[in-house]
């Protein structure tokens, strides 16, 4: 087979082991690879330069979801077919994801035989689909048997047929829906706007092209809404002169149905995952009964902290899942080191020290949604650069890690520790009040003092 011959691939990925990995199976499996390149810009420039078959495109780039916004240029302007490769599972990247409807998902890592049915797979769809664009020209002579549902008008927009799946589709009997306008007897939502979409026939009988939504509903006679996906095409007489429209109304239920079952697939994975590492987090306290739900008030504290500072939802999630492993480090330390009664002795310190860079080293190859083992790794860093394992200073330091860090010391304060008893909770703000600019960021210290004046309790 020459290359000419070959399913032209172009590979979009940031990470070069990786890209280099599946740039190698795709050559092994007979794919012809254009390009290669790693950022959404790139991606548009060589899809519009060498028209691929198909697009492998990873959703994170540059450590953003800019892959979907790519996708959907590329798909919706170019026609080329997507498949995202991702190892994120969270139900916000699944739901961008959804918007640029690509053609087939793969979860990384994945194999070479998977790699090449998912490609085959979409290229039949994408096959497919693109021919039952070729025959809306057509769409005179079988309007009675296409398996879509199918209304027809006149120049001036009035229904003059209906197929049977049509007259189900909308609850209107063909009788009394002949001569009534295509507007009145066809409300099309769009769904991610929730409104009505007003076809506009008059563009298209002066050769406007109209594209719907990509998620759109119908709300038929009775009021039920019906997943569907319309095209609508004008009708050209043998002289040329647009004389109707041709409206398809593919009843995509059931697809909607098996997206909503790989949806919960996902969230069952990303559930899966956050539960082992939470685990895996657990066995910490159980070697050091003094620190048991260190974690966990830690977490909820962070939480409450980001909430009180408005950050975004996403924010919030990542905070509350880092503080939950962020001391997962402590794993290779002696268990007699972190019960200690008495002092700890200089190397002892030293050994607890290095916790926050074990703890990164378990993490950093877990691919999360966001920076997890970059925050584990900075919650003991300080705004004057005298925290530890890196000296980073102010803005170095992830505002997520700050965030920990006033929480893990307001909680480590207030708890029994087997060198010293419980201080109250008024010490452990007056020490964060005290270091404000310091040592800890002043708007995540505020939002803290708040959160206790308002009367917050840290949980046994």
């Amino acid at each position: 087979m020459t290359s000419s011959d070959k399913t032209k691939v172009l590979l979009v990925e940031d990470e070069v082991i990786i890209a280099r990995d599946i740039h190698h199976m795709l050559t092994n499996t007979g794919y012809d690879v254009v390009a290669v390149v790693n950022t959404a810009s790139e991606a548009i420039e060589k899809a519009k330069e060498l028209k691929p078959d198909v697009v492998l495109m990873d959703i994170m780039l540059e450590g953003k979801r800019a892959g979907v916004e790519a996708a959907s240029y590329i798909y919706f302007n170019l026609n080329i077919p997507i498949i995202y490769m991702t190892a994120y599972t969270d139900q916000i990247t699944v739901e961008q994801a959804k918007k640029s409807e690509p053609f087939g998902y793969l979860l990384k890592p994945f194999e070479e035989r998977e790699l090449r049915t998912t490609i085959e797979v979409a290229l039949y769809k994408f096959k497919m689909e693109n021919r039952l664009k070729e025959r809306e020209q057509w769409l005179s002579t079988i309007l009675t048997s296409i398996r879509e549902g199918l209304i027809a008008t006149d120049a001036q927009g009035r229904i003059t047929f209906m197929n049977p799946l049509a007259v189900k589709l909308t609850g209107w009997p063909e009788d009394k829906a002949l001569g009534q306008s295509l507007n009145k007897v066809v409300k099309i939502i769009d769904e991610n706007k929730q409104k009505i979409i007003k076809i506009p026939l008059k563009d298209l009988h002066s050769g406007s092209q109209f594209v719907f939504p990509p998620r759109c509903l119908l709300a038929n006679r009775e009021g039920h809404l019906i997943p569907i996906a319309p095209l609508i095409s004008p009708i050209e007489n043998e002289k040329q002169v647009i004389s109707g429209v041709v409206l398809t109304l593919a009843d995509i239920t059931a697809q909607r149905k098996a997206e909503e079952e790989q949806l919960k697939s996902l969230e069952k994975m990303t559930k899966a995952m956050i539960g082992t590492i939470q685990a895996l987090a657990s066995t910490i306290e159980m070697r050091d009964p003094y620190t048991a739900g260190h974690q966990r008030r830690v977490a909820l504290l962070s939480a409450a902290i980001a909430e009180k500072m408005r950050l975004p939802q996403e924010t919030i999630e990542a905070i509350k899942l880092a503080a939950e492993v962020h001391d997962i480090g402590k794993i290779h330390i002696p268990a007699e080191i972190l019960s200690k009664p008495g002092q700890l002795s200089e190397l002892e310190y030293n050994i607890i020290k290095t916790h926050p860079q074990v703890g990164y080293e378990v993490l950093k190859n877990i691919e999360f949604p966001w920076p997890i083992a970059e925050i584990v790794h900075q919650h003991h860093e300080r705004l004057d650069g005298s925290g530890y394992p890196q000296g980073l200073k102010n803005d170095q330091i992830l505002l997520e890690a700050r965030i920990i860090a006033v929480a893990d010391v307001v909680e480590a304060m207030a708890s029994h520790r087997p060198y010293r008893p419980a201080k109250a909770i008024q010490e452990a703000l007056q020490e964060i009040q005290k270091n404000k600019g310091k040592l800890y960021d002043p708007e995540v210290v505020e939002a803290c003092l708040s959160l206790f004046k308002e009367g917050y309790i840290l949980q046994a």
